[in-house]
């Protein structure tokens, strides 16, 4: 056989085996036009909240009842003029309030013995202690590590942040607890991106040292939660605030500025009953009132986003 015949008749197949081809499935060789997805509806989630305070008065007592009980089943029985919401509120309570020098003091626990609760400890040392104690009350759902530059959490933990939270997080979820951590701005800022998120239910991002600022507020709170979304959509997250820090007024403003962001807010609430609300830790007052308005706007307010898709990481490439 002549080679030009043969290059005809190898031509000659594959342009039928094409034409079957295009015939079969067209879109091999004509691929639809890129269609433009459809975004996400936003998801409307009530925000939670939970208040640090080692305060006990009657006044301040009866507030935090007002909005607990606002929040529990039986919200139906209250009506404080404004629109229902079903958050899920913590009680928390730091391990230094629980095992003081003197006899333990657990006034909220035996207050909301209902409500879902979680102990803050300042060191992994205080793991032990913590998980016995949540053992012991109802319904502590989670240990939370506040790490923070200061002494109350040791040296090599602060010089080895990830490292550290990410041993808690194993002694946590061993003991059969959920996980948090609350580290203040430095550790978290310097961090955020190097944290295994897929070890940590919960984030508390202690950013009330930028409420003044409330642009500067809420961009951090996008930034640090978009990323950790993007991690593991399933973290909780809670922006604090501290009437150290800002005036009830200014921190309704960076609640509203930052409810899309976040789950819920953690309020620092630690006035001087004896001395009308005002004491080192409050900016102007912290007085019931003020507490008062602070919790009413979280409550009246959802947060709305799209749903998150999650990024896993290479557990390799996380460092401390």
């Amino acid at each position: 056989m002549r080679r030009g015949t043969a290059v005809a008749i190898i031509a000659s197949s594959i342009g039928a085996i094409i034409i079957i081809v295009m015939f079969i499935n067209p879109s091999i060789f004509f691929p639809t036009p890129p269609q433009e997805q459809p975004k996400g509806k936003k998801v409307s989630t009530p925000l939670s909240f939970a208040v640090f305070t080692f305060v006990s008065d009657e006044a301040s007592m009866n507030i935090l009842k007002k909005h607990y009980s606002y929040n529990s089943d039986s919200s139906s029985n209250y009506d404080y003029g404004f629109s229902t919401n079903r958050g899920n509120p913590y009680i928390l309570q730091s391990i230094r309030a629980l095992l003081p020098s003197g006899s333990p003091s657990a006034w909220l626990f035996d207050e909301f013995p209902d409500r879902e609760k979680m102990i803050i400890v300042q060191s992994l040392d205080n793991m032990t202690d913590a998980i016995e104690l949540g053992n012991k009350f109802d319904k502590v759902s989670h240990i939370t590590y506040d790490i923070e530059n200061w002494e109350r959490t040791t040296r090599l933990e602060r010089e080895n942040p990830v490292t550290a939270i990410s041993n808690g997080s194993h002694v946590v979820h061993e003991a059969g607890f959920k996980y948090g951590i609350t580290p203040d701005a430095p550790f978290l800022l310097d961090n955020y991106m190097k944290i295994n998120w897929s070890e940590v239910d919960f984030l508390g991002m202690q950013l009330q040292r930028f409420s003044d600022n409330i642009t500067e507020y809420s961009n951090y709170a996008k930034m640090i939660s978009d990323h950790v979304r993007s991690q593991n959509p399933e973290t909780e997250i809670f922006a604090q605030l501290s009437f150290r820090f800002a005036s009830s007024s200014n921190m309704i403003e960076a609640i509203e500025r930052t409810k899309d962001y976040v789950d819920g807010y953690i309020v620092a609430y630690l006035p001087d009953p004896d001395n009308d609300g005002i004491s080192d830790s409050c900016i102007s007052t912290c007085t019931p009132e003020d507490l008062d308005a602070v919790l009413k706007a979280i409550n009246s307010l959802k947060s709305e986003r799209p749903p998150q898709e999650r990024t896993f990481v290479n557990a390799g490439t996380i460092t401390s």
